[in-house]
């Protein structure tokens, strides 16, 4: 990848010339895609900025501006109008020549999250367990060429309705549409991590109950690791059958270490 990129800096001392990377700007064919320092869905959390940026009303107003410019610009503007935008602390400017392997480059979503990552911020560690499932899961993927496939979609955006007007966007690990919808949510269940367990077993029944409201003809899986805990009678504690059984009433539970199980479930969407 060349510079098909831009990136925000600002700069907290003009003379010391002390500056923190922001945010990016990536081009995607004809458009270009944007991700910003404490922002999640869209939105800044500018409480996740304070600690970098003194004064964060003015940072809120760049990014609008920022914004605001690349959508009123033609994709090939954009780098000019951002650039010639610099001013004393807010500043934009090419990045770097970086190469992307493969896998950062599946789909707009990831590359963006790869490109912010590798440009604003660190790289979220993942626990054991998660980079366990996950490494399984991309096996299975690469195995039967499911990027290749139309149907097949990573990190997808849902719109569902939430009552009184109100809408949000859901985003399970992967959807696979062609006349039914079928989507799939990772989840990994390690006792030894009770709050983190049941955020994640809690996000995935949540994102099934929502999904389930949009159309009849849908199908919900959870593609599940679950961590043994290794004690003195090697027992599974009594929450890992309780999880299994949220999530099994509301989806169809998948136990990625069952490969043929597995395998017969990513074959079947690569037919």
């Amino acid at each position: 990848m060349t510079n098909d990129y831009l990136v925000a800096k600002y700069i907290s001392s003009p003379v010391r010339l002390e500056t923190r990377n922001i945010g990016v700007f990536v081009r995607f064919n004809d458009h270009w895609r944007s991700r910003f320092l404490g922002e999640s869905d869209g939105k800044l959390d500018l409480r996740r900025v304070r600690g970098v940026v003194e004064h964060t009303g003015a940072y809120e107003q760049w990014v609008s501006y920022w914004r605001h410019l690349v959508a009123s610009s033609r994709p090939e503007d954009v780098p000019k109008a951002l650039i010639d935008s610099s001013k004393v602390n807010f500043v934009v400017c090419e990045g770097a020549a970086v190469f992307l392997a493969p896998d950062a480059v599946g789909t707009e979503e990831r590359t963006l999250d790869h490109m912010f990552y590798l440009v604003v911020g660190e790289f979220p560690e993942q626990r054991s367990e998660e980079l366990n499932l996950s490494q399984i899961v991309e096996e299975k993927i690469r195995r039967y060429g499911l990027r290749t496939n139309p149907h097949f979609r990573e990190s997808p955006a849902v719109k569902i309705e939430l009552g009184g007007g109100a809408f949000e966007h859901v985003r399970p690990s992967f959807s696979y549409v062609n006349g039914t919808q079928q989507y799939f949510q990772k989840v990994a269940i390690n006792p030894l991590r009770p709050e983190i367990t049941q955020r994640e077993v809690h996000n995935a029944a949540w994102i099934f109950e929502k999904l389930r409201t949009i159309a009849d003809r849908l199908e919900t899986n959870d593609l599940v690791k679950v961590v043994t805990h290794v004690g003195e009678l090697n027992q599974i504690p009594p929450t890992t059958p309780e999880y299994l059984n949220l999530l099994n009433t509301l989806s169809h539970v998948i136990n990625v270490d069952d490969e043929p199980a597995l395998d017969r479930k990513f074959a079947a969407l690569a037919q």
